[in-house]
């Protein structure tokens, strides 16, 4: 009986993982004259409270400045957050990262210009 319950749980979470996935996309614009940093994580799920982005880290020029932790997705489509990036300049480098509470990561890197991003 024990072998069975852990078979039996063993499948349950491997299956849940099956339908699990990285987020697919994100957007991100910055805005160099108020310093805003505006990332949208494109995450299709069905259920949001279960899951989810599980974290987001902000590198600029590859050290990191932020990371948040999620409980839960706002949304069952994308997760949004905004940033202040005080240090951020033209020509500095800044890297998002997200990462699903189940499975993979998805980033994305970009080069700062002068204009609005």
């Amino acid at each position: 009986m024990k072998k069975f319950l852990v078979l039996m749980l063993g499948l349950f979470f491997l299956t849940g993982q099956v339908y699990a996935h990285p987020p697919s996309d994100l957007k991100i614009e910055y805005d160099i004259n108020t310093k805003i940093l505006s990332v949208e994580i494109i995450h299709n799920v069905k259920n949001p409270e279960r899951h989810f982005v599980r974290d987001i880290k902000v590198y600029l020029n590859g050290k990191i400045i932020v990371t948040q932790f999620f409980k839960s997705q706002g949304d069952k489509k994308i997760q949004k957050c905004i940033y202040t990036v005080i240090d951020a300049k033209p020509g500095d480098e800044i890297k998002i990262e997200a990462e699903c509470n189940f499975v993979g990561k998805k980033n994305k890197v970009f080069k700062l210009s002068a204009e609005k991003r």
